[in-house]
């Protein structure tokens, strides 16, 4: 399962942002790949269908935002879009039919949408440099703000990994999810959150 996901996160970099390496990394892993999508046939069926997805939600937003300017359009298609790759990555954490692949499947959800939104923010200045879709983009969203829609998304995916049965790691997994997934966010966005603070207080 770590060479599907891999491999879909390749192969959405190379949409998304024509990052040649990402497309010359993708090739290399075809093979490996190949031999994955033979062991988990479903999930990568799954994840082609949600390359092609992202690809069309991610240029018609595009298309829709040059002629309209309406940074509401972009945040709709950003959250359709969010989900696209949050389904994609339920179904890869769910890849057996046992009692717990509801709960990995929502965890994967949540987790995945947080995953594309975090990218968002993060890569916000040179998406609108390079004129590629970003859910943020054009939009008057302070970095508080964001944070709030980052939140709701890991609140809902640490929701569900509380209810998992995990005893290995699961210190370490709890670290990452509550504190270690924010650690780029807050290098980036700390000074302009608490300029904002500073000012909501006055």
């Amino acid at each position: 399962m770590n060479v599907l996901f891999a491999y879909f996160k390749l192969l959405d970099d190379w949409v998304d942002n024509a990052s040649r390496t990402a497309r010359i990394a993708s090739l290399l892993a075809q093979r490996s790949y190949r031999t994955a999508s033979e062991q988990f046939p479903r999930q990568a069926h799954i994840i082609e269908q949600g390359v092609a997805a992202l690809a069309d939600i991610e240029q018609t937003a595009l298309r829709t935002h040059a002629s309209s300017a309406q940074s509401n359009a972009l945040l709709q298609a950003g959250d359709k879009a969010a989900a696209t790759f949050g389904a994609v990555l339920g179904e890869i954490f769910a890849p057996y039919p046992d009692r717990w692949q509801d709960l990995l499947r929502e965890f994967g959800f949540w987790l995945g949408k947080f995953i594309y939104l975090m990218d968002a923010a993060l890569d916000v200045e040179q998406d609108c440099a390079n004129a590629t879709f970003n859910v943020f983009r054009d939009t008057s969203l302070t970095s508080i703000e964001m944070r709030s829609i980052l939140s709701t998304c890991m609140r809902y995916a640490c929701e569900a990994f509380e209810k998992l049965p995990l005893v290995q790691d699961c210190t370490l997994m709890r670290s990452i999810l509550y504190e270690g997934v924010w650690a780029q966010f807050n290098a980036k966005y700390e000074v302009a959150q608490q300029q904002t603070l500073g000012e909501q207080s006055e």
